[in-house]
């Protein structure tokens, strides 16, 4: 299954990515909220063109999944979501985002198989 990892690094507390996913590119900016101790992200265009902004990083949830959570079809076809790589589900702390919790995009192929498994189709 297609699945790619996004490699970020957390030293600071406020950094972009411009991944491109399934051919779509995208600018991503992660902010550390110190008071509520928690990582957002915002999800842009290329040229910075708002698609979603505020998303609290949440382990095993989608960040981005066109149809899902999200009617932007700006947006890429697969799934964008965090996950916590000791398998305890714990979220992201402030020097965690790209070593304990890694981000994560499974192209749209990938996610039709993934919904096919859960389904009983295959």
């Amino acid at each position: 299954m297609p699945l790619f990892e996004i490699p970020i690094d957390s030293v600071d507390d406020h950094f972009d990515l411009q991944p491109t996913l399934d051919d779509v590119a995208l600018l991503l900016e992660a902010r550390w909220n110190a008071r509520c101790e928690a990582w957002y992200l915002d999800l842009l265009t290329a040229e910075g063109e708002v698609i979603a902004a505020g998303r609290k990083i949440v382990i095993d949830w989608p960040l981005m999944m066109r149809g899902f959570r999200d009617s932007d079809d700006r947006l890429p076809l697969g799934m964008l979501f965090a996950a916590d790589t000791s398998g305890q589900g714990l979220r992201p702390g402030r020097y965690e985002l790209g070593g304990r919790v890694k981000l994560y995009y499974l192209d749209e192929d990938g996610l039709l198989e993934e919904i096919a498994e859960e389904a009983g189709l295959v």
